[in-house]
């Protein structure tokens, strides 16, 4: 088995163990979600794997009608990031993100519909968790937005 494939693998592995991972560079220290191979800042390829804490900003809350990111309410069975519901793709928005970590991302937020999108675009930005979902056989990461703290 090649390098690379030997990678990926692990960060699926990571997700069955429950652990959210990203990679950190030990050359520039930079932090890289989700996994790569090689560092985008240095080029660097000695990389570790570290836990992240889940913790995330959305920065964006994008007016798009289709991604190709889905998950359906039967695939958001399980999580570590302090939810279980379950919740559709109309319950979700694209968005923009930064991990406590550092990475920014392009993503679907849970959480957010049509009914409360323009309210929380105006309070950007907002704290959102992440969490690991059943999909298609694998296990992937998911955000969610869960409110604010009263």
């Amino acid at each position: 088995m090649k390098k690379y494939e030997l990678f990926v693998k692990k960060w699926y592995e990571n997700l069955e163990e429950g652990k959210i991972t990203a990679v950190k560079c030990n050359e520039c220290g930079t932090v890289e979600f989700p996994p790569v191979y090689v560092c985008r800042d240095c080029s660097g390829t000695d990389m570790e794997w570290i836990e992240i804490s889940g913790n995330a900003k959305i920065l964006d809350i994008m007016d798009v009608k289709y991604m190709s990111s889905s998950i359906s309410v039967s695939e958001m069975q399980g999580s570590t990031g302090g939810t279980s519901n379950g919740v559709s793709k109309e319950d979700s928005r694209p968005a923009v993100i930064q991990l406590e970590e550092g990475p920014m991302l392009n993503t679907r937020i849970y959480g957010v519909n049509s009914t409360n999108k323009e309210e929380l675009w105006e309070k950007l930005p907002l704290d959102c968790k992440a969490f690991i979902v059943q999909k298609d056989g694998f296990k992937t990461v998911g955000f969610m937005y869960e409110g604010e703290e009263e």
